[in-house]
């Protein structure tokens, strides 16, 4: 079993040794998320933050066996979010300290909330999007036949019914894709029944 000291990267005792300030959260010491934060609380609350977690119970090093049980907590609790995510969580709970009715400082709980509501939202995964030249193509089409339903209805006849309808076959064919080579033209089936 390893020392508590060790696992909470030697916590915070009686007070904040100032001689290891923090870098901020992208430490490139690997600073503990835990003691980041006790860091900033403790410059925000004073005294008050470290006595809402002592016990009075000190390890061999001298430190408060209950900070540092704490902070392994908030350790594993914070391991979640990002160092930003925690520095600004950070910097609301300092904004909130220097109000006049604010008196205490945050529970782990209450910390947490704060993250999560400061933590970046996951964007959902693109949705594959259908071949939008196919979906012009077939809206141009349903336009045309609507086109030509209504030429039908209002153009006068100049020409037989059938011939007609013929040709409006022939003009849907086409707007739906297919090649006029591959119709019998109206003329063709009129010369074979003559």
């Amino acid at each position: 079993m390893r020392p508590i000291g060790e696992l909470t990267g030697g916590a915070v005792a009686h007070s904040v040794d100032t001689a290891v300030a923090p870098v901020g959260p992208a430490d490139e010491r690997g600073q503990s998320p835990s003691r980041y934060v006790f860091l900033r609380m403790h410059g925000a609350y004073g005294a008050q933050w470290l006595d809402k977690w002592r016990t009075g119970l000190l390890d061999a090093e001298g430190k408060d066996r209950g900070v540092a049980s704490v902070m392994a907590q908030w350790d594993v609790a914070l391991g979640g979010f990002s160092r930003e995510t925690i520095a600004k969580a950070c910097d609301a709970v300092q904004d909130e300290a220097r109000r006049p009715d604010h008196r205490f400082p945050p529970s782990m709980p209450e910390f947490l909330a704060q993250c999560r509501a400061l933590s970046p939202r996951r964007q959902p995964p693109p949705v594959a999007l259908p071949d939008l030249v196919r979906v012009s193509q077939q809206l141009e089409g349903r336009e045309r036949l609507a086109e030509i339903r209504r030429a039908a209805l209002i153009e006068p006849k100049k020409v037989g019914p059938l011939e007609r309808m013929h040709d409006l076959i022939v003009e849907a064919y086409q707007n739906a894709g297919g090649q006029i080579e591959d119709l019998v033209t109206w003329s063709m089936l009129r010369q074979a029944g003559d």
